[in-house]
């Protein structure tokens, strides 16, 4: 029974990296831009991933249950040792998609989406 818990939360782990290209490489796209061509490289790319940018993290989250319920004492072991990573990791998703909402969906457009 344990191989299945872990062969699923490999499954959850490797859908995270495969569909997390286009988030990833989304924004490898736009650091590496030419300023003559980001507008348009931003447009089409916000339009690319818009409908599943957020949903990506769905895996990371079924994986980390999946941890939780199938092994409490990893579980337990890496969530005290590993905190402040964990941490810095969660901050980063919320600031990612946070900026990401206010630069796409902002009403009013101004200096901000730049910041």
């Amino acid at each position: 029974m344990e191989y299945v818990v872990i062969a699923f939360l490999c499954l959850g782990i490797l859908l995270y990296f495969l569909l997390g290209g286009a988030d990833f490489g989304a924004g490898i796209i736009e650091l590496f831009t030419s300023t003559k061509n980001r507008s348009r490289t931003r447009k089409t790319m916000y339009q690319a991933i818009g409908p599943v940018w957020e949903a990506n993290h769905m895996w990371l989250i079924i994986a980390i249950v999946i941890l939780f319920v199938g092994f409490p004492h990893i579980y337990t072991t890496m969530s005290v040792y590993l905190h402040i990573p964990l941490l810095i990791m969660l901050i980063g998703i919320i600031a990612r998609g946070t900026a990401f909402v206010f630069r796409h969906y902002d009403a009013i457009k101004d200096d901000m989406q730049w910041l």
